[in-house]
């Protein structure tokens, strides 16, 4: 290169260093994972710190061993507080790709949740659980 070379590049592979350590840093990161031995789900939350009575957006991936969309018919979840006896109540997921899913749902109280997930994998009952905080 001509008048300066690759230290005229200097600035711009720092400023695209910079942007690819940003972009990783502030990507969602799951805030609950569960699974069993063939599969995993991965929960994040918008907003990431929800609070009772106001909606959270519940982003749902599922991936199999080898780290592959799962996909899961006719999925239902139901949120429940294991230390009380005050029942469960639906999430509405419905399926956005290849393994993903989402559902609008408020909690109504701050504490431990779990989140049951039932549906059809292959043809076969398929079940799980996702555990989330709310309001701490």
């Amino acid at each position: 290169m001509a008048g300066g070379g690759w230290q005229a590049l200097l600035p711009r592979l720092a400023l695209l260093a910079a942007v690819a350590l940003l972009s990783t840093a502030c990507a969602p990161k799951a805030q609950s994972t569960a699974g069993e031995a063939d599969w995993q789900a991965h929960l994040t939350m918008t907003p990431q710190k929800p609070a009772a009575l106001r909606p959270v957006v519940l982003n749902l991936r599922l991936v199999d061993r080898t780290g592959a969309p799962l996909d899961v018919a006719e999925l239902e979840g139901f949120a429940g507080m294991p230390e009380m006896e005050h029942g469960e109540s639906r999430v509405a997921f419905r399926r956005t790709g290849p393994g993903l899913y989402v559902a609008e749902h408020t909690f109504s109280m701050d504490g431990r949740w779990v989140i049951r997930l039932r549906g059809r994998r292959d043809g076969a009952p398929f079940a799980g659980r996702v555990a989330v905080e709310v309001g701490r």
